[in-house]
């Protein structure tokens, strides 16, 4: 019964653990960072310029500008 149990239990975190990492891997892909704002002081138009529909500097510290939601 307690070997049932463990297994039943392994399975349900082998499975949390994937959907974690699916879903953080889908997150993560919509988001690039080409550089720092120093580098980059337009962001937008350098986002823009690699086919994404927008970029920003972003907080705390507005260090690097990163590109979102890239156009298809």
């Amino acid at each position: 019964m307690s070997r049932m149990l463990v297994s039943t239990l392994w399975q349900k975190l082998i499975f949390a653990t994937m959907v974690i990492v699916l879903l953080s891997v889908g997150v993560r892909s919509k988001t690039f960072c080409p550089g720092t704002c120093e580098k980059f002081p337009n962001c937008n138009a350098v986002c823009e310029a690699l086919g994404y529909q927008k970029g920003q500097c972003v907080p705390p510290d507005r260090v690097f500008c990163c590109c979102g939601h890239k156009a298809m």
